[in-house]
């Protein structure tokens, strides 16, 4: 339940009294509100070291993949950086789309090749 409702919030931009909902309806658990965010702060928490793997993986590629696009947080306009290679791709949230963005994604300073749209 807590991946599926980490899942939903994440990537489809549920919100929670809707996860509350989805929750009840289909899993057909009571959940409040607090539950729904704990459950986000547990599933962050356990996702935390591989999410820090996979960024050192390509900061130190030789060549990785980047790029950024115009995303909702909390709604407020930031950007969704991600870079890829052909084993792994790691994501992050920034408020800006130049290079401090870029930078926390990659690290200060960049090694190997970046292939971007420009």
């Amino acid at each position: 339940m807590a991946a599926a409702t980490s899942n939903l919030a994440g990537c489809h931009q549920v919100s929670k009294r809707g996860l509350e909902e989805i929750v009840e309806t289909l899993f057909e658990v009571p959940a409040a509100l607090g539950t729904i965010a704990n459950l986000e702060q547990e599933m962050s928490a356990a996702l935390a070291s591989a999410h820090a793997e996979a960024l050192q993986a390509v900061r130190q590629a030789p060549a990785k993949h980047a790029d950024e696009t115009g995303w909702k947080n909390h709604g407020k306009k930031c950007w969704l950086w991600v870079a890829a290679t052909a084993q792994v791709a790691a994501f992050v949230l920034h408020a800006g789309r130049g290079l401090a963005g870029l930078s926390v994604l990659l690290g200060e300073c960049i090694v190997g090749i970046v292939v971007s749209d420009r």
